[in-house]
């Protein structure tokens, strides 16, 4: 969301990701201490964005090249174990199939 954008906090990995890939990119973020609970907050579903991110990476990896941009924003994780919200998300497909 909007921190992400502001800190440019961000990690990178080619997809399609293995769940410990993604959970190691999200322990990376600078944001990561928001994630796991800071200053008496509850930690957020981690496992919930873990299992986001490599659902979404399957879906692009799947697609390849005629995936031309994807966008999911902001994805809002609830308290841990209790899952998360794609609140707004879009795909621009282009191309033909293999």
């Amino acid at each position: 969301g909007v921190l992400v954008e502001l800190l440019r906090d961000v990690q990178l990995m080619p997809a399609p990701l293995r769940p410990e890939d993604a959970a190691a990119m999200l322990r990376r973020l600078a944001l990561w201490p928001v994630l796991d609970g800071v200053r008496g907050r509850p930690a957020l579903d981690v496992r919930a964005a873990v299992e986001a991110l490599v659902r979404l990476s399957w879906l692009a990896a799947d697609l390849g090249p005629r995936l031309i941009e994807m966008d999911l924003n902001p994805l809002l994780l609830r308290a841990a174990g209790r899952g998360a919200v794609a609140v707004d998300a879009r795909a621009t497909i282009g191309g033909e199939s293999p």
